[in-house]
């Protein structure tokens, strides 16, 4: 969670107490008790998740050639590929701060990471590591004034996937929304990092990391490389899950 949160609360997380010292239906009880319940929006720009490759179709079909309508329905959730799938991932991660490589604080919403951003840390992938891209922290919620659904964000361009995936990255994650908006490839896909990731690659995605510590500390060390985890939330038939990466230097 972060400041981003407040953009639409009530959706985004919600956190109610269900009792607080006695239990409602067992007054007499000797024993104090307390509970709660939460409940979050998985995908957006405001919660840390990882994607499900089930989260997303391209004209008809999802991941390996399945048609996205036998992936998934309103009435049974996710049918193949849910968020199960990254239930627990230990692995190695590289991490690529993009604005300490350009000397700026952060992308400009709107701005894209390129190859050349991360071609030098792109030649150290091996199959199954997770690649981590840091935007910086000046994301806010985009402009909403820009014709594009999904405001103005920073994100990776659908090269930087081709590149990834042809080295057998497992995961990428950023700080935002993965996907630069509006796309520089608006007219023939307005998301083409989700889509070529979920869809021909399944490389899972991660969103709405904090990255600033990471790589304060990484930059600390004279290192970018380190172990890294993950875990989905053990729901069954779901498009992704809230999660709470981990890195260990």
């Amino acid at each position: 969670m972060s400041e981003r949160d407040e953009i639409i609360p009530e959706t985004v997380f919600r956190h109610e107490m269900i009792c607080a010292g006695r239990v409602p239906h067992w007054p007499e009880r000797e024993v104090q008790n307390a509970s709660d319940k939460i409940a979050g929006w998985v995908h957006g720009t405001a919660n840390t998740h990882v994607d499900a490759l089930a989260h997303i179709g391209f004209l008809g079909y999802g991941f390996n050639g399945h048609r996205h309508e036998d992936m998934v329905s309103m009435e049974q959730g996710v049918k193949r590929c849910d968020a199960t799938a990254v239930l627990g991932v230990v692995t190695r991660g590289i991490l690529v701060d993009v604005p300490r490589k350009r000397g700026i604080a952060a992308l400009e919403p709107g701005d894209y990471v390129t190859t050349a951003d991360i071609e030098a840390e792109a030649a150290l992938v091996e199959p199954g590591d997770a690649f981590l891209v840091r935007l910086g922290p000046s994301q806010g919620r985009g402009d909403q004034g820009s014709g594009d659904v999904h405001g103005t964000w920073a994100g990776l361009h659908a090269d930087c996937i081709e590149l990834l995936g042809s080295r057998g990255i497992a995961l990428v994650g950023t700080d935002g929304p993965g996907d630069c908006y509006p796309s520089p490839l608006k007219g023939t896909c307005d998301s083409p990092v989700h889509v070529l990731c979920a869809v021909f690659w399944g490389i899972h995605l991660i969103h709405n990391m904090d990255l600033d510590a990471l790589s304060m500390r990484c930059a600390e060390a004279g290192r970018n490389r380190f172990l890294f985890s993950i875990t989905a939330l053990n729901v069954p038939r779901s498009t992704g899950s809230l999660t709470t990466p981990v890195a260990v230097l």
